[in-house]
């Protein structure tokens, strides 16, 4: 499992499980390895964005400013 996020429990109006950020990086991905950048699910207990790049996830707190021109 990467680190930063965890696979909750499928629900059962969704065929894939949904993910959770509970660990945050604290640096600026640069934009041209972002493949791309999803909210988490509103039922997560704190906001987040898993980013996605060419050779893992990250997890950032949907308020950076950088991460608002990807969403």
């Amino acid at each position: 499992m990467k680190k930063g996020f965890t696979r909750l429990e499928q629900h059962e109006a969704y065929a894939a499980a949904e993910r959770c950020c509970f660990d945050f990086v604290d640096f600026q991905i640069p934009g041209k390895k972002i493949v791309s950048a999803m909210r988490t699910n509103s039922h997560c207990p704190v906001a987040g964005v898993v980013v996605t790049t060419p050779r893992t996830e990250f997890c950032v707190k949907p308020d950076e400013a950088w991460i608002k021109k990807y969403l």
